[in-house]
């Protein structure tokens, strides 16, 4: 599941929840810290994990041509 990162307003806790995007569209979570329900969703660059051969300028390829 994806994890989006948010923000409360009135106490300024960064805070991380998993789940559907069209669940936390609806419905938006509480700080963890004060329960405050005035959050902001933070726009974060998405976790990729690269695996495997190929991906980096460092690594030998077979096929050379």
């Amino acid at each position: 599941m994806p994890i989006y990162e948010y923000i409360c307003e009135k106490c300024l806790t960064k805070f991380e929840v998993s789940g559907k995007i069209s669940v936390l569209l609806t419905l938006k979570p509480n700080c963890p810290n004060c329960n405050g329900n005035k959050v902001k969703k933070l726009i974060s660059l998405p976790f990729i994990q690269f695996k495997g051969s190929g991906f980096y300028s460092t690594d030998k390829n077979n096929n050379n041509k």
